[in-house]
């Protein structure tokens, strides 16, 4: 590889060629990465697995879970039953109301 002299480029061009430089090392990772990844399952196929085998299903995002209680103030307030309890409800339940007052048809 030729010799740059850096010396005589201005730092604009400088901070292009740095760029050009950065863009050009991720490409070049990708390129890597996906050469690999197919390398690894022609291995995994040709000795009779499939990748899910080897590594198991890959788990996607969850889907939100449905709303299990309303407020029946508001009904557009609602709550799944999974993490923490919304504003809403715990200052009905410290009110003295019963979760299940809650529930969803």
């Amino acid at each position: 590889m030729a010799r740059m002299n850096l010396k005589k480029l201005s730092i604009s061009e400088l901070e292009e060629l740095r760029n050009e430089i950065e863009q050009t090392i991720i490409m070049n990772r990708e390129e890597k990465r996906l050469a690999i990844k197919e390398q690894v399952e022609a291995i995994i196929l040709e000795a009779g697995f499939t990748v899910d085998e080897v590594f198991g299903k890959i788990k996607g995002k969850k889907a939100p879970r449905p709303p299990k209680y309303r407020n029946p103030d508001d009904p557009s307030q609602t709550y799944s039953g999974m993490g923490r309890k919304p504003g809403w409800l715990v200052e009905k339940l410290e009110a003295g109301a019963e979760i299940d007052d809650f529930l969803i048809g």
